[in-house]
């Protein structure tokens, strides 16, 4: 961790509500407002990467390689402490997006001692996640490639993806050439059929659409059929969506210009290699 990053440390809030199923809801507590809501995902300075969740009612848990535990969060004095049922605390400062992770491997340690330094960057938006997932990493020019996306919601309420109407025109799949020494390495075009699929629907019936806590969406593109993947090399693959959801591309299939849209859920790049078709045999 640099010493110019730490001296970026602010006091930057987020404010969320807290609600009850038993009551009405009551106005969240200082400490309540504060809590960075949302799966984390911290990289410390040992090589150590982390996967930690919190929640509006101020609950956490932490998932390690070699680790999991739960917890509670409590904001205080600008950052948020996290003490775990393992005996382990951290405190989150925010810079920017992002939190600066000190990490203390015993309770007697904070905040006297020194602790591992991390950088913690928000995986997902209020709860939801997106993921990529192809049959197999590699296909000949004329095979079907099958792209599956799935959008889990990992927190404790209900999300709204948007309209129905607006629901496959929220994606934004992108995907590059990389490797193959066909062109140089840019981004492939929608095909004419991708460039009709991607654009809002009109439709008589345009309803919400709504994802429960812990349930997940799933959707499948034919890849190849979205996008121009007829050269022969190695692709990078990866998926933009706006939550709820609005179009993000024009009628001629162009991403939309302008600022990115403030809530947005972006996938983890796969890829994927791309061969020429089996010679037909006389």
């Amino acid at each position: 961790m640099s010493r110019p990053l730490l001296l970026l440390v602010t006091g930057a809030a987020l404010i969320f509500p807290l609600a009850t199923w038993a009551r009405p809801p009551e106005p969240a507590t200082p400490a309540q407002m504060s809590l960075p809501v949302g799966r984390w995902s911290v990289e410390f300075t040992n090589g150590v990467k982390e996967v930690c969740d919190v929640r509006r009612n101020g609950t956490a848990s932490v998932v390690e390689p070699l680790r999991s535990s739960t917890g509670n969060a409590e904001a205080k004095e600008g950052s948020v402490v996290l003490v775990f049922q393992d005996d382990r605390v951290e405190r989150w400062t925010p810079v920017g997006s992002r939190m600066v992770v000190e990490h203390w491997a015993a309770s007697v340690q904070f905040p006297a001692g020194t602790p591992v330094l991390g950088i913690g960057a928000l995986t997902g938006v209020n709860g939801l996640q997106m993921s990529l997932r192809l049959e197999r990493e590699r296909y000949r020019a004329d095979e079907p490639v099958i792209l599956e996306v799935v959008i889990n919601n990992s927190g404790d309420e209900e999300a709204n993806l948007g309209m129905s109407a607006s629901d496959r025109s929220s994606f934004d799949v992108v995907v590059c050439y990389v490797g193959g020494g066909m062109t140089q390495a840019e981004r492939m075009p929608l095909t004419k059929f991708g460039t009709k699929l991607l654009q809002e629907a009109d439709s008589a019936k345009n309803i919400p659409i709504r994802l429960k806590a812990g349930e997940q969406r799933s959707y499948r593109f034919a890849l190849n059929r979205v996008v121009d993947l007829t050269l022969s090399g190695t692709y990078s693959v990866a998926v933009k969506r706006t939550i709820p959801g609005q179009p993000r591309h024009d009628g001629e299939g162009r991403p939309q210009s302008g600022p990115r849209k403030r809530d947005e859920l972006i996938s983890k790049g796969i890829s994927v290699e791309i061969t020429e078709p089996a010679t037909p045999s006389r």
